[in-house]
């Protein structure tokens, strides 16, 4: 009988333990693959995720370049798009519908 409780416990703390330790390895990727670059113009930090590269490929339709990586841009091109994201918030650039 105490063997079935010591199994049990450990399939229980096993059940338990798994899913919580498979989202923080899902956290810790996901944030490994955000960039940050610093506006120095503004003094700020922009985490680059997916929301900003949907910006930043909005901002080249309006300006009229070819899509390219932000990677690639020249730093006087990233500092121009940060001023350009600053005139251009979320709120502005893309709707948001409620349901």
């Amino acid at each position: 009988m105490n063997r079935f409780l010591i199994v049990s416990a450990f399939v229980l703390s096993t059940a338990l333990i798994v899913p919580v330790a498979a989202q923080q390895g899902d956290d810790r990727a996901h944030q490994q693959n955000q960039k940050s670059y610093y506006d120095k113009q503004a003094k700020d930090t922009h985490t680059w995720n997916a929301g900003e590269d949907k910006a930043y490929g909005v901002y080249q339709d309006r300006q009229h370049q070819t899509h390219s990586d932000f990677d690639k841009a020249k730093p006087a091109q990233q500092q121009a798009y940060f001023k350009w994201r600053h005139q251009n918030p979320d709120s502005v650039l893309f709707k948001v519908e409620i349901k």
